[in-house]
Formats: C-alpha cells, sequence, structure tokens
C-alpha cells in the first residue's frame, strides 16, 4: 500500500494576474512485486484524488502500471 503526492509549479514567473501557479496531484494504491533469478515483475494501481486529481488530456482516476524487467 502507498500513498504518493507531489506539487507541481506550472511556470516559474507568475504571469500578470495569475494567481494560482501550482497543482497538487495526490494517490492512493496497490503495489506488488515479485522475482525469479534475474526477471522481476511490478505492478501498481492507484487512484488519483483531491480537485486536481484528474488531467484535463484523461477522463479517469485510475493508473495501472506494469513492469517486466531482466536484470544483467
Amino acid at each position: 500500500i502507498f500513498y504518493d503526492t507531489a506539487k507541481i509549479w506550472k511556470n516559474t514567473n507568475t504571469w500578470t494576474g495569475l494567481t494560482d501557479n501550482t497543482r497538487r496531484l495526490s494517490d492512493i494504491g496497490l503495489s506488488y512485486t515479485a522475482s525469479y533469478e534475474n526477471i522481476h515483475f511490478k505492478t501498481s494501481y492507484a487512484r488519483g484524488f483531491g480537485n486536481d486529481s484528474t488531467p484535463v488530456s484523461e477522463e479517469s482516476k485510475n493508473k495501472f502500471l506494469a513492469q517486466l524487467f531482466w536484470l544483467f
């Protein structure tokens, strides 16, 4: 189980009249890792929450990541 949060500054120089120059992203989720010899697998599922949890370009607050890798 994990919790992740980040504060992002959209622009280093705020334009005149622009008051909100930041965005906060927060997620909570589950992660699973398995390995066999040099082969590793990791998967994570997270759900965003808060006012900025879903970017304009996405339709879902859910995120899924799967990785399979070999260490040599």
